[in-house]
Order: structure tokens, then C-alpha cells, then sequence
């Protein structure tokens, strides 16, 4: 496939049966529009047709303390006690293995997580809830954006029925951002892809079929697993009206891209937030 432009009738057809049942993530949405480091050409690629990608060690590593925290999240759900810490780094460990990294990337990986992950229990035990709940799918929840169908999994969601809201977090381990705003570019692109995500949950939850005219989203948090200072640091996004407006065009107007099997030419972008900035203004002006 060259730039947006389909060979034949048959390649069409093939990408028109992976859309069938087709529904946005916002992985999907940052993937499309991120011109300085993937874009429409790239989702096509990744997101629709799945050529193989090799996962590096930072991704495993992700994946593995992900893992281990959502086991330990259904383990305190379930016996209404918290787990000693021991059961989350052994719920790591189990699955960095799965990970099949090298014996010098296991090595670095499991120092570093069990580190970290032990610092994260002893910082945060005292937050632990047996309500929150953890990796909650939306897949069959119905969640439409006008006719954009979106979908997604939140690490974790703790419900405030005092006050009819729902705190989304998601678990980050890579380095720790300070704010939404500032930065080199490249830590612009990261925090805006940060913020997507926060602003995509509150759709998810308050379309969902489950929450729906029950809970609203007004705030999501970022929570580092990354120490900085012997610390833990949340990073919190209060999420506004506009935010939540413009999320909306932005995502029903990928949708309408991808559901006509229009992947735009973006290499005239110029590869920084500013290009980013740009294909998003020209997408919602056409």
C-alpha cells in the first residue's frame, strides 16, 4: 500500500473485513496521529494489518509489572485483605519470565522492578482498596462517539459515589513527566500522549453502557512507578469541558478516516508537537 492510495479491489477488501468489527483505542488514535513518530502510514501498518513487531525490554518490562499489579488489585478485591508485598514481586517475577527476554535483560529487568515495585507497595499500601477496580475492559460496553466505536482497558478505576465520580489512573513506567506543558519536544509528545488517554477514559466511562448518566470522569492520574527522590509520584489532570469537546471531534474524525480507508500523506509534517498540532487542526477542518 503506497501513502493512502489502495492497489487493487482485493487489498480493499482484505482491509475492509479487519474494519468489520473494528472499534478506536486510544493507542490507535495517538499511533494515527502522531506524525513525528508513527502516523496514519504506521497505524495502517501496527494497528490494522498487525505486521509483526518485535517487543523491546522496556515494553516487557511494562507489561510484566502491569500484570503483576492487576493480580494483586483482583487478589485484594477478592479476600477484602491486602496482599504482603512478597505476593506482588512474585506476581512480577512470574511474569517477566513469560517475557522471554535474555538472561542480561531478565537480569536488569527483574533488579529494577522489584526495586521499584517494592518502593510502590511501601509508598502506597495505605491507598490500596478492595472497591478499585483494575483493568476494567470496555470492549463490550457499546461506547460510542457519535458513530465512532472506541474501546480500551483503564488500569485502574476508583468510584466516588459521594459525589457520583469515577478516578481514573494509569500505571507508567517509564521516566516520570513534571507537568502536561513543558519539556523538550519529545517529552511534549509523550505528556500530550499522556493526556489523550486520560481525556479518551472519560469517554469510555461515560458512554459505557454499565456508567452511563451514573459517574462522571472529572479527574485522571498519572502513577509512576519510576521512583524520583525515593518517591512515588502521581501526576494529576483535571479534565475540562473543552477537553472532553474537542477529544470528541478528534476521535470521530479518525474513526471516519480509518472507516474510509483514508491514511493521509503527513511526511510534509514537520516531525514535533507543532506538526502533530497541525495534522490534528487540519483533520478537524476539512
Amino acid at each position: 500500500i503506497d501513502g493512502h492510495q489502495l492497489k487493487n479491489v482485493d487489498e480493499e477488501e482484505v482491509l475492509r473485513g479487519l474494519l468489520k468489527d473494528y472499534k478506536l483505542s486510544v493507542t490507535h488514535l495517538n499511533n494515527f496521529l502522531n506524525v513525528a513518530e508513527s502516523g496514519p502510514q504506521v497505524f495502517l501498518e501496527q494497528n490494522l494489518l498487525r505486521f509483526p513487531q518485535s517487543m523491546g525490554p522496556q515494553a516487557s518490562y511494562g507489561t510484566a509489572a502491569h500484570l503483576a499489579l492487576n493480580q494483586f488489585s483482583e487478589q485484594l478485591r477478592k479476600n477484602k485483605t491486602l496482599p504482603g508485598p512478597d505476593y506482588l514481586l512474585d506476581r512480577f517475577k512470574s511474569a517477566l519470565e513469560d517475557q522471554r527476554l535474555n538472561k542480561i535483560d531478565f537480569k536488569n529487568y527483574l533488579e529494577k522492578g522489584l526495586d521499584n515495585l517494592s518502593l510502590y507497595y511501601e509508598k502506597r499500601k495505605g491507598d490500596f482498596s478492595p472497591l478499585d477496580q483494575s483493568e476494567f475492559d470496555f470492549k463490550r460496553q457499546g461506547v460510542l462517539i457519535g458513530s465512532a466505536e472506541i474501546t480500551g482497558k483503564i488500569d485502574k478505576m476508583r468510584y466516588l459515589p459521594e459525589t457520583r465520580e469515577i478516578l481514573v489512573f494509569d500505571y507508567k513506567t517509564g521516566k516520570v513527566i513534571k507537568d502536561f506543558e513543558h519539556g523538550y519536544d519529545y517529552e511534549k509528545i509523550k505528556a500530550w500522549k499522556y493526556k489523550n488517554q486520560l481525556i479518551f477514559y472519560k469517554l469510555l466511562v461515560e458512554n459505557a453502557r454499565d456508567f452511563k448518566g451514573k459517574y462522571e470522569v472529572n479527574t485522571g492520574m498519572l502513577e509512576f512507578l519510576e521512583p524520583v527522590n525515593n518517591d512515588i509520584k502521581l501526576l494529576s489532570l483535571h479534565i475540562t469541558r473543552d477537553d472532553e469537546a474537542k477529544m470528541k471531534l478528534v476521535v470521530e474524525a479518525v474513526y471516519k478516516k480509518i472507516m474510509n480507508l483514508d491514511f493521509p500523506d503527513v511526511s510534509f509534517y514537520d516531525k514535533s508537537m507543532e506538526g502533530i498540532q497541525s495534522f490534528i487542526d487540519d483533520l478537524l477542518s476539512a
